[in-house]
């Protein structure tokens, strides 16, 4: 007997033997490139494909076929309409303007512009009116003489009134801001007058505004002033211990 080795052994027996592979990494890389690329190309003509392809136009409203199409009648289609009789002679309401204050007050101007002081800051005496979203003021009367021209007219819209707490001056004493504009001192002679300007100037900014964008209006609240109490007297002091 011929001495054959353990691998010679299973080398002779063809069941034993390892099937040579044709699977290698480099075959499967280019294979799965391959198909990559081929299902990219379809995704590419069936883009394209969907993008050549046209929607026809929906059916115009005028055509009789139509499911929608209504045609009026002939006898309403003919008519003819006529103007009313009171076509242009309406009578309209009167206008009236419930925001209207006119007084001869004191009044300085403090800033002629946002930060900018004015030359002139001494006080004058003039007539100041609020009309309706306006505040003007005149050297003389307006009243008087209807078509007589104001010193300077400006709109309330955006527009505040504060009591100044650093101004010691005058007494009864109210500032009033115009948006973009000058900036206003004006005294009165007593507490409620002041309070009565105060309340017109507020309806006023609060009717300038528009209706979308009106906020609630804020009034100045004025504190009341508190009585002086009298002192006790010794008798009743006396009673009390």
């Amino acid at each position: 007997m011929f001495a054959t080795s353990s691998n010679d052994h299973f080398l002779s027996l063809p069941w034993l033997q390892r099937k040579k592979s044709q699977w290698s990494l480099r075959s499967f890389t280019k294979t799965r490139q391959g198909s990559i690329s081929t299902t990219s190309v379809i995704s590419a003509n069936s883009c394209m494909a969907e993008s050549i392809i046209t929607i026809p136009e929906p059916p115009s409203y005028e055509d009789p076929s139509h499911p929608w199409v209504f045609v009026f009648p002939t006898s309403v289609a003919n008519r003819t309409i006529l103007p009313r009789e009171e076509e242009g002679h309406e009578m309209l309401p009167g206008y009236s303007c419930d925001i209207n204050k006119l007084n001869f007050i004191h009044i300085k101007c403090e800033f002629s512009q946002p930060g900018i002081r004015s030359r002139d800051r001494s006080w004058r005496d003039l007539y100041v009116q609020v009309y309706g979203t306006q505040l003007l003021a005149y050297h003389r009367h307006p009243l008087k003489k209807p078509n007589r021209e104001p010193i300077w007219v400006y709109s309330m819209q955006g527009a505040e009134v504060t009591i100044p707490t650093d101004y010691n001056k005058y007494r009864y004493v109210a500032r009033l801001r115009i948006n973009h504009g000058p900036q206003f001192l004006f005294s009165t002679q007593t507490e409620q007058e002041r309070n009565d300007w105060i309340r017109a100037i507020e309806s006023s900014i609060h009717v300038s505004s528009d209706l979308d964008s009106r906020t609630m209006p804020q009034f100045v609240t004025l504190a009341s002033r508190r009585r002086r109490r009298r002192p006790r007297t010794t008798e009743y002091q006396e009673t009390l211990v």
